[in-house]
C-alpha cells in the first residue's frame, strides 16, 4: 500500500555557502537580492556583520559563514543575501549563491530530531539530485539573549542615524 505521504512535497530554496549545500522552506523566504552594500551595526551578537536598508527598513545582515564555523572571505559580485523572517523578525541572510526553488517529496526528508542533536540550527535533511541538503531552522537562529542584543543594537543605530 502507497502511504499519502508520498504525494506530499515541500517546496525549498535551495543555495550554496561555500561547500555546504544549504535549504530553507519557500514559505520562510520573502525575496533574494543581489548581495549589496551594508553598515556596521556595533554591538550586534556574534554572526550579526551589520545592517541593510531595505525599503527604508533596517534588516539586520547574518554572516551564515560564521554560524557554520567557516572561514571569512570578502564579498563576491555573485553573492546573494536571503530576506527572510525569523521569530516574526525580517532578516537578510548572506550566502554565497542561491540557486533554485526544489519540490522535494516528503518521503525524501528527514526531520532534525530523527538526526544527531548536534545540530542546533537543523530542521533537517532534503535528498534531491542524489545530494543532501540542510534544511534550516530559522527560529532557533537567535537565541533570546542575542534577540535582545539584536534589538538594542538595532535602536541604537538609528538613534544616530544608521541603517
Amino acid at each position: 500500500m502507497i502511504s499519502w505521504l508520498n504525494f506530499f512535497n515541500m517546496q525549498l530554496l535551495l543555495f550554496h555557502v561555500d561547500d555546504r549545500r544549504c535549504a530553507l522552506r519557500l514559505d520562510e523566504v520573502e525575496e533574494v537580492i543581489a548581495a549589496v552594500a551594508h553598515v556596521p551595526l556595533p554591538s550586534a551578537p556574534q554572526g550579526i556583520v551589520g545592517a541593510i536598508d531595505v525599503h527604508g527598513e533596517p534588516v539586520p545582515l547574518f554572516d551564515v559563514r560564521s554560524r557554520l564555523e567557516l572561514p571569512t572571505r570578502l564579498p563576491k559580485s555573485s553573492d546573494h543575501f536571503i530576506l527572510s523572517r525569523s521569530s516574526g523578525r525580517r532578516i537578510a541572510l548572506a550566502v554565497d549563491r542561491a540557486l533554485e526553488i526544489a519540490d522535494i517529496p516528503e518521503i525524501d526528508m528527514t526531520k532534525a530530531r530523527q538526526l544527531a542533536p548536534c545540530a542546533p540550527y537543523l530542521d533537517g535533511l532534503a535528498k534531491q539530485a542524489m545530494e543532501l541538503w540542510l534544511i534550516w531552522d530559522l527560529s532557533c537562529f537567535l537565541s533570546q539573549s542575542e534577540k535582545r542584543a539584536l534589538d538594542e543594537a538595532l535602536a541604537a543605530s538609528l538613534e544616530v542615524g544608521g541603517p
